[in-house]
């Protein structure tokens, strides 16, 4: 990803964070798994959130599995995509 196209995809998410505090779990940091959006604080990518829910995992299994995790930012994960599928 061009330094112009995370500063873009940052203040999308940045402009929707201050609008909507479950998105504040969000982050897109280029220094944090190659900028893949993941929640803040920690290494989970919404991409592994997304796939394990989509594989029938419920969210206790999730939570398991990522202790940094918690139901209100599974939420926040899949709140993000979709928002990220209406832009």
């Amino acid at each position: 990803m061009k330094i112009s196209d995370y500063l873009k995809e940052k203040e999308k998410i940045d402009i929707l964070a201050q609008q909507d505090k479950s998105l504040a779990m969000i982050e897109i940091d280029p220094e944090v798994m190659d900028g893949l959006p993941c929640i803040k604080g920690g290494r989970v990518p919404v991409y592994i959130i997304l796939e394990l829910l989509q594989e029938g995992h419920d969210f206790e299994a999730i939570i398991k599995q990522y202790p940094s995790l918690n139901r209100d930012k599974i939420r926040a994960a899949l709140h993000f995509a979709a928002l990220c599928a209406s832009l």
